[in-house]
Parts: structure tokens; C-alpha cells; sequence
């Protein structure tokens, strides 16, 4: 994870015009895991088995929506964001 910071940061800082948003937004998705991943240290995983179907369910689901998703510029995309289009103009 630490390697790939690094990478981002100096991709950015290579340029131009050095812009950091993708690297903060990285940094911030990063810290973000750690700290679920350090919460869910405490959940007890046996108490997840009553779940587990659902859990399998919507997973399988999940992954046969790439089977029926929209291709935009030659990604897979399941969700649709609405927002400013990189592609035009």
C-alpha cells in the first residue's frame, strides 16, 4: 500500500502542473481500510455465519451484474454515476 502512495505521489509531482487530488483521494480510501480493518478485529466472525447465505446471495449477484453491465471506454460498469463525462468534448 505504502509503494503505491508513493507511486501516485510521484506520478503527480512529475507533471506540470503537480496535482495531489488523486493522491489524497488514495490516502484517504487508504486510511479509511485500515481503520475498518482494525474495527472489524472486534466483530465476532462466528456471529456472521446466520448471514452467511446472504452474504453468498448478494455476492453471487454482484458478480453476474459485470455479465449484464454497460461497457464504457473498455470497463465494466455495473452502476451508472452520474457526473461530468471524461469522454466528451
Amino acid at each position: 500500500m505504502c509503494f503505491g502512495l508513493v507511486e501516485i505521489y510521484s506520478i503527480a509531482l512529475s507533471q506540470n502542473n503537480p496535482d495531489l487530488l488523486q493522491f489524497k483521494k488514495q490516502l484517504l480510501f487508504a486510511g479509511g481500510g485500515i481503520i475498518v480493518m482494525f474495527l472489524l478485529i472486534f466483530v465476532d466472525y462466528y456471529s456472521l455465519r446466520s448471514f452467511s447465505i446472504y452474504l453468498y446471495v448478494i455476492g453471487a449477484l454482484l458478480l453476474a451484474g459485470v455479465l449484464v453491465s454497460e461497457n464504457v471506454q473498455g470497463n465494466n460498469r455495473l452502476v451508472r454515476i452520474h457526473g461530468p463525462d471524461r469522454a466528451a468534448g
